[in-house]
């Protein structure tokens, strides 16, 4: 077995003992978890769409200008 391999099933083991044993649980449990972590990350692209519309386009040209030509501008 790979490294990775043997790390997903310590993990995998690790979360069935975490739910007292139970395989559904832990199913459960991840389920409720990849819920979350989805619902944050689409809070997140919100967020950053806001934040995106609020900068002005010339200030992005600049930062992106400069960044690419690797100038130490203003």
């Amino acid at each position: 077995m790979d490294r990775e391999a043997a790390l997903l099933e310590a993990s995998v083991q690790q979360t069935i003992a975490d739910c007292g044993g139970d395989p559904v649980a832990a199913v459960r449990a991840l389920i409720v978890a990849n819920t979350q972590i989805l619902a944050d990350f689409e809070n997140l692209k919100g967020e950053i769409a806001r934040l995106t519309s609020a900068v002005s386009p010339g200030y992005m040209r600049s930062k992106f200008r400069r960044g690419a030509s690797g100038g130490s501008g203003p």
